[in-house]
């Protein structure tokens, strides 16, 4: 596929994202400016990703091509490729995103529009619908946020993802995440999140109290949520409810089930040697 990019846009901040085909979503690229990767598929066979933008023409390409692991090359058989006919179910679908940032000195009220080629096999190309934004000069307004996070929250999961809505105009945003204890630090946690939701599993640590805020961001500016704060959830509870929650299940009065915890005999079954664990790790006799 080749997409010949706007020149209102920077191609200099062209960035990779998800590239999809079938059922199958390949984030691993996203973030980079360019990418050389086999996916594997199953019966030894690999779908080698080649993507990358020329940066003096605004030319982004991407090129998909099933390979057979023993020999290398194309699979002899025609009908082994990555991408089956189309069905109603969208078994020949796919995609590929990117994003990109607009000139800093292009004129509000803008149109930026955008289509690409598509190329099956030797096929002539089949060009995409076109889509477009327009250039507004307004920067992002976080006053708007709505966060999935209270203010003050207590007893929040380490494996907690964060969500907010999406601002209007903000094109990308930075997470930033600090102990309250601390003065806030000189780079966020996470920046240029392009989503609405992070994972922050990563950054708490049981017990502690954090202070944390959204900055909505475009070309125009940038805007910050108020600071707000909220304490992760102590070990000693975590455990302990895991715990409870076993027992619950062996009893029949909850059904939920724990996915993420642990089968620590590997009899994969959640029971007694589970909650003995348990709470050995809140009483840190583990």
């Amino acid at each position: 596929m080749n997409d010949q990019l706007s020149q209102s846009l920077d191609w200099t901040t062209f960035k990779l994202g998800e590239v999809s085909f079938g059922d199958t979503v390949v984030s691993t690229m996203g973030g980079k400016e360019s990418c050389d990767e086999q996916i594997p598929i199953g019966g030894n066979m690999a779908v080698q990703i080649q993507a990358q933008i020329a940066s003096d023409t605004g030319l982004a390409s991407w090129t998909l091509r099933t390979l057979d692991l023993g020999t290398g090359e194309l699979p002899e058989d025609a009908l082994a490729g990555f991408l089956p006919p189309n069905d109603a179910n969208g078994s020949g679908q796919g995609y590929v995103t990117f994003t990109v940032n607009a000139k800093k000195d292009i004129a509000a009220g803008t149109k930026i529009s955008n289509l690409a080629d598509i190329v099956f096999d030797t096929e002539a190309p089949i060009k995409t619908n076109e889509v477009f934004n327009t250039v507004t000069n307004d920067a992002p307004d976080a006053a708007s946020l709505v966060l999935s996070l209270s203010d003050g929250a207590t007893g929040v999961e380490i494996s907690t993802v964060l969500n907010w809505n999406a601002v209007e105009y903000a094109t990308s945003y930075d997470l930033w995440l600090w102990e309250s204890e601390q003065d806030k630090p000189d780079k966020p946690a996470a920046a240029d999140i392009a989503s609405t939701f992070y994972d922050l599993t990563a950054h708490l640590e049981s017990g502690k109290s954090y202070k944390w805020q959204i900055v909505a961001k475009n070309v125009m500016g940038e805007s910050e949520s108020p600071v707000r704060t909220f304490t992760a959830a102590s070990s000693l509870n975590s455990y302990l409810r895991d715990a409870i929650r076993i027992l619950k299940m062996l009893t029949g009065t909850d059904t939920d089930g724990l996915s993420s915890l642990t089968d620590i005999n590997d009899d994969k079954q959640l029971g007694l040697p589970e909650v003995i664990f348990l709470i050995q790790k809140a009483a840190e006799l583990r």
